[in-house]
């Protein structure tokens, strides 16, 4: 993920310090909120059949889970976003045009 998305989902993160979010990646520690745990890895499965998670930024990988478990999700592929508008389970956006503002 490019640094400029770190950090606006960093930023973005933070404006909501009740709620916990799983970061499944490296984050450097100037972008570390206290309401972002960083594993390396985790078993998505279990991640996504929890009844507290919210929703996903997912990529194809994660995708076919992520939708198995019912867990709304956010894309930016190109097929997988079709298909979670299609479903009306998911929000399409791009890279792009992301940064604090569409992520809050």
């Amino acid at each position: 993920m490019p640094a400029h998305l770190i950090k606006d989902f960093s930023e973005a993160f933070s404006h909501f310090p009740d709620t916990g979010f799983v970061w499944i990646e490296e984050l450097n520690a100037k972008h570390r909120q206290r309401n972002i745990k960083v594993v390396q890895c985790i078993p998505q499965r279990i991640l996504f059949g929890q009844p507290k998670t919210g929703t996903v930024i997912c990529g194809p990988n994660s995708f076919l889970e992520a939708a198995q478990a019912g867990v709304p999700m956010m894309g930016d592929q190109h097929q997988q976003s079709a298909i979670l508008l299609e479903h009306g389970t998911g929000v399409v956006s791009t890279k792009a045009a992301l940064d604090v503002d569409p992520v809050v």
